[in-house]
């Protein structure tokens, strides 16, 4: 202590924790021996001084600009937010929760915010506040397979973003669009709809349907989503009489019927494939008597070829197969 600088970062922080254990101590025993009256909010008192440790330290960002005084700052603004959370809403332990993860989400998109190189603070970031809104709704008594289904879709917004926002990582909103379906069905339908009726089975079955429809009009090339839609078309029309799950059978009949017929179309196409032939290579004109040469020149005769040695390097014993060796525009 003796020998720190007047400007040092460990000068600022002795003066700091000192007036802290001053304003603190001296709070403390006023509230202790009755000097203040015991019938004020010791709550929200205790915010507020909290609250106020981070005004040195938001003076000396706007000093210095020392980025980690404002982070500094920032924890104590946050730890007195979650004490008022407390002090407003003292029997629910989830807004304190996720007030706590709030103030820990806010450093990490301003961060965003202020160097957008650093993309990756977004993750964390929505993390939180998505388990935060998830916490808080556990307060309303909703549910369960509903906060499932919120969960899950939860999940799946940052790939719906990625797919939409990267034209080469389009192939994200197949899975994307598989994962928001399930989490419809475990939300809408299970929670909402009586499981075994009629009703049930038709909206469940109409919706597969109208996915896979939907995965064929955005791709034309996912042909398996329009056989699908057919298949649970067919399956919604069956469970009008047979309201169960033996009607998903239709589906795998149908899916099995389409790789069948994909595999019968791979065989046509390689077996019509016309084969390249090899361009036959010009003969050299014979030369004639009279340019004939008395002494022809002498073939050059090629270098000794070095022979490799089949089979693995020295020291391997075992080289793996490549599955990929061999494949045809119908396999890819």
């Amino acid at each position: 202590m003796t020998t720190t600088s007047p400007n040092s970062t460990r000068s600022f922080l002795l003066w700091v924790w000192s007036g802290v254990l001053i304003l603190g101590g001296g709070l403390f025993f006023a509230l202790s021996t009755g000097m203040i009256p015991a019938q004020i909010p010791v709550l929200a008192v205790a915010a507020g001084a909290v609250a106020a440790i981070s005004l040195p330290f938001l003076i000396r960002w706007a000093i210095t600009r020392e980025g980690w005084v404002l982070l500094a700052g920032w924890i104590f603004i946050g730890l007195g937010g979650a004490l008022i959370v407390m002090y407003f809403a003292p029997g629910s332990a989830q807004l304190v929760v996720a007030a706590v993860l709030t103030v820990i989400a806010l450093p990490l998109i301003v961060a965003y915010l202020v160097d957008q190189e650093r993309w990756w603070l977004l993750i964390p970031a929505y993390i939180l506040i998505a388990a935060g809104i998830l916490i808080v709704l556990t307060a309303l008594h909703i549910n369960m397979l509903i906060l499932v289904g919120l969960a899950f879709l939860c999940l799946v917004v940052p790939i719906w973003v990625v797919g939409a926002v990267n034209s080469q990582a389009r192939w994200l909103l197949l899975p994307a669009t598989l994962i928001t379906a399930g989490a419809l069905i475990g939300a809408v339908y299970f929670a909402l709809l009586q499981p075994g009726t009629v009703v049930f089975y038709l909206a469940l079955n109409g919706t597969l349907a109208a996915l896979g429809l939907t995965a064929w009009i955005i791709n034309r090339k996912l042909d398996v989503g329009l056989w699908l839609a057919a298949a649970f078309a067919a399956a919604a029309i069956a469970s009008v009489w047979y309201p169960s799950p033996a009607t998903w059978g239709i589906a795998a009949l149908v899916l099995g019927v389409y790789l069948q017929v994909r595999m019968m179309r791979g065989r046509k196409q390689t077996g019509s494939s016309p084969t390249v032939s090899q361009a036959a290579s010009p003969v050299p004109p014979t030369p004639s008597a009279s340019q004939s040469h008395p002494n022809p020149p002498i073939p050059a005769i090629p270098p000794p070829s070095i022979a490799t040695p089949k089979g693995p390097p020295p020291g391997v014993e075992f080289i793996p197969l490549d599955p990929f060796k061999g494949r045809t525009k119908e396999d890819e």
